[in-house]
């Protein structure tokens, strides 16, 4: 596991930051800061442009987007976190139903999976009906289009004189959880290139797992779906049964990287359930890695008490 996270921090994390042009702000400047993107959006500190129905472009600041990056991945890391020691917590209590402990594992997959997207520039935010017409509202243009409540996708670019960043959000139908994973798995994925069989192995169980390209399996939110509510007998003796992997290997990372190096391993209901664990250790380490190219040693002091 240790040298697939350092892999794909290394070929996919860093470079995706160093291309936002982002560095740590000195110690006395370091700040977590109060805005998140959408609320520079809606309070009327970015340029926006309509571009056509559904879609527009904010500009940002390049200090108050970066500011805006640590306040979001502050606190969606410090959930993200803590969800993990949640969910490693409840897998050791034998009452507590299997299912309940796959679906927060899940959760903390997600978050984590929330927060790698955010630092490679990629954002999801919903707009609702007051939303959109703040944002219309807001724009520097009038073309004859118009922009729906729902879930945007929004991709960072940086000016070429460096002066802005620029986010183009475009509205998507269906699950946000659904687009998240895909989104991750382009993110972490595209960029890497492995140098053995072995990285091979590695890198093609990982994509499996995140339900990304050739021969995948159920995304995680797939799996989460089937076992918080779509199968209700996996709150019984079924669940105990097809949990037992899941349930071994949420313990601790070595127990789960220990799993994911079966060669032989088929798709079950049983390793789909393991390979959230699996997920949500290596997305954990690849953002314990990435955390130090974006916090400020004094903001590292603050997240390691939730570690």
């Amino acid at each position: 596991m240790i040298s697939l996270s350092g892999k794909i921090f290394k070929t996919s994390m860093r470079k995706a930051v160093a291309d936002l042009g982002y560095r740590i702000p000195p110690e006395q400047a370091a700040s977590i800061g109060t805005w998140d993107i959408k609320s520079l959006m809606l309070g009327g500190h970015t340029d926006i442009t309509l571009l056509q129905n559904d879609t527009f472009v904010a500009e940002f600041d390049p200090e108050r987007y970066f500011e805006a990056l640590r306040f979001s991945m502050y606190r969606g890391y410090t959930r993200a976190l803590k969800q993990t020691t949640a969910a490693k917590s409840i897998s050791q209590v034998i009452s507590v139903p299997t299912p309940w402990v796959v679906v927060s594992s899940y959760y903390a997959a997600f978050f984590t999976a929330v927060e790698l997207l955010r630092a490679a520039g990629v954002w999801f935010t919903f707009l609702d009906k007051a939303d959109v017409s703040t944002v219309t509202a807001s724009a520097t243009n009038t073309p004859p289009v118009s922009l729906s409540p729902g879930l945007y996708l929004g991709r960072t670019s940086r000016a070429n004189s460096g002066d802005s960043h620029r986010i183009r959000f475009a509205r998507e139908s269906g699950s946000s959880h659904q687009h998240i994973w895909q989104q991750l798995g382009h993110v972490l994925l595209a960029r890497v290139s492995p140098n053995d069989t072995q990285e091979q192995f590695e890198l093609d169980m990982f994509s499996r797992f995140l339900g990304h390209g050739k021969r995948s399996w159920n995304n995680p939110s797939e799996t989460r779906n089937e076992w918080n509510y779509q199968r209700p007998e996996l709150y019984g003796i079924c669940g105990d049964r097809e949990g037992l992997e899941f349930r071994k290997i949420v313990k601790t990372p070595k127990s789960a990287s220990a799993w994911a190096s079966n060669k032989h391993m088929g798709r079950s209901g049983s390793t789909e359930a393991a390979a959230i664990a699996f997920v949500m250790f290596v997305l954990q380490d690849v953002f314990d890695q990435t955390k130090n190219i974006i916090f400020p040693s004094s903001i590292l002091v603050r997240l390691s008490q939730y570690n």
